[in-house]
């Protein structure tokens, strides 16, 4: 298999090179990560465009980043950093498209219309009814963005959160209260969401001034419309 030959060093490829000073400041896994993404790229290649960027993912972080930044549709920079969140939202989240900056705060605004990875996401659904799981990470996981299986989760998760997706097990909707990477892997079925749309949005929060929180919502999913 590809990683046994990467770390025991039977593979050689010439686009592969490590100039020496690099071997002295960065730790072999990182080197291999880099040499690794330069062979997916030829299998999938898209996958330079999602990769994690000076993040490790692993399914602790992006729990982590499901219930402290994509529930609640936003995070300050400054509290971020004092989380220690901001490297993984930056390394994991925006390759993703699911991310904006807004008047100094992390926003959950996946980029629906105008992100290929995305884009690819909602070609796999069917826009009459319910959608295999299994279908859709095929999908993810075997088209040209390559994505491993825990990214892939955490996009479905998030997108979920977010009012776009439904996850389905036994027929009904996965809460948002339990909505977790296990409980995705284990839905049955994804379709399109109910959420409402951004023109609408926007009108409701305009002419209806009682909804908004005090300091008003940069994201508008599933948690801010119960509210």
């Amino acid at each position: 298999p590809m990683p046994g030959r990467l770390w025991h060093g039977r593979l050689t490829d010439g686009r592969i090179r490590v100039d020496p000073a690099v071997r002295q400041i960065r730790r072999f896994d990182r080197m291999l990560e880099s040499a690794a993404e330069v062979l997916l790229a030829d299998r999938y290649p898209r996958f330079p465009e999602v990769a994690p960027r000076r993040a490790t993912p692993s399914p602790r972080l992006y729990q982590q980043l499901l219930e402290e930044f994509v529930i609640p549709g936003s995070l300050p920079l400054t509290e971020a950093r004092s989380r220690s969140l901001a490297a993984s939202i930056d390394g994991l989240a925006v390759p993703l498209g699911l991310v904006e900056v807004k008047r100094g705060s992390y926003v959950f605004s996946p980029d629906t219309a105008g992100y290929p990875l995305l884009a690819h996401l909602f070609s796999l659904l069917s826009p009459a009814g319910p959608t295999l799981l299994a279908d859709v990470l095929a999908g993810l996981k075997q088209g040209p963005f390559g994505l491993p299986q825990d990214t892939a989760l955490f996009l479905i998760a998030s997108l979920a959160a977010g009012g776009l997706l439904t996850a389905l097990r036994g027929g009904k909707a996965i809460p948002l209260e339990f909505l977790n990477l296990p409980a995705i892997e284990k839905a049955e079925e994804l379709r399109l969401g109910e959420l409402i749309g951004e023109a609408d949005s926007v009108t409701l929060r305009k002419e209806c001034l009682f909804l908004p929180s005090a300091t008003g919502w940069d994201s508008f999913g599933l948690k801010q419309q119960r509210e």
